[in-house]
């Protein structure tokens, strides 16, 4: 059986998570698009669904003592890390990670919820430069603010995710 999670018939029960966050209908169509094309694989569905559901519960994080803005995702890593949307509310990152390549260092400061989409081997640097090796699998995690850390794709494919965080 064919599922679809996320169309234009049924993609109304997700609007009203990003509505209520200030995302427009622009924004939503562009967000809709990076989705749709796993919308019909039924292995998605849970994962999708939980990150919406998880998106709902998201509370901003306590204000983090010495985190530099020079040193976030966007300003260290800008390759991997796209940002889809962003008002004062959430901000989406649009994170892909090219075969065989390690991203910069950097940190997440915001509380966030995680959309893995295109699973791979990886191998993720903390910040003293502690490296572990995982494959990584479609689903959706909650994460705190993270401190410095790198995250090598050790595939032949490109890692693939949807980061929202909430300000």
């Amino acid at each position: 059986m064919r599922t679809n999670v996320v169309n234009r018939d049924n993609f109304s029960n997700y609007q009203n998570v990003f509505y209520c966050y200030g995302v427009g209908t622009i924004d939503l169509d562009k967000i809709m698009s990076i989705l749709y094309p796993y919308s019909t694989n039924p292995s998605y569905a849970f994962a999708i669904q939980k990150f919406f559901d998880e998106a709902r519960k998201l509370q901003p994080a306590p204000k983090q003592e010495g985190w530099d803005p020079k040193l976030d995702a966007t300003c260290q890593a800008p390759l991997s890390h796209e940002v889809v949307f962003e008002n004062e509310r959430i901000r989406l990152l649009k994170v892909t990670i090219d075969p065989f390549t390690k991203e910069p260092f950097h940190i997440h400061g915001r509380n966030s919820v995680m959309l893995v989409l295109e699973p791979t081997r990886i191998k993720y640097y903390n910040e003293k430069g502690e490296a572990s090796e995982f494959n990584s699998s479609v689903g959706t995690w909650v994460l705190e603010p993270e401190k410095m850390h790198a995250v090598e794709n050790l595939d032949a494919i490109p890692y693939a995710a949807l980061r929202l965080e909430i300000k």
